[in-house]
């Protein structure tokens, strides 16, 4: 319980990373709105890291690879939805969509391709 804790929490800090790549250092308020180069390019890097996150995840998870990948999925997802409560002022909402259109799932395929080369 608490390996598939610490997994889900590892698996998250590292997708936030790209977070903090992109907007904190590059500068970009997520909830103006932005060029669709900007979008491509951040669906393309949060993308990788949700992937692998969710492969980081299902490693540290083992034996419940497929359980912690689904939390950190839903995590993910609900994190992005929250943000998008709170943020009744926000001009768009393009990188929380992207997180829950495309990084959630993503991060559970990373888990899902982990747990099957380690079958």
């Amino acid at each position: 319980m608490i390996r598939n804790l610490l997994a889900v929490v590892a698996g998250y800090v590292f997708f936030t990373f790209s977070a903090v790549l992109l907007f904190g250092f590059g500068g970009i308020d997520y909830s103006r709105v932005v060029s669709p180069n900007l979008i491509l390019i951040s669906a393309f890097v949060g993308g990788l890291f949700a992937f692998f996150a969710g492969y980081l995840t299902a490693g540290i998870a083992r034996e419940n690879a497929k359980k912690a990948g689904i939390a950190l999925s839903a995590l993910i997802a609900i994190i992005a939805l929250v943000s998008i409560l709170a943020q009744a002022e926000a001009e768009t909402y393009w990188s929380q969509l992207l997180t829950i259109f495309l990084f959630a799932p993503l991060a559970y395929a990373g888990s899902r391709i982990k747990n099957k080369r380690s079958e």
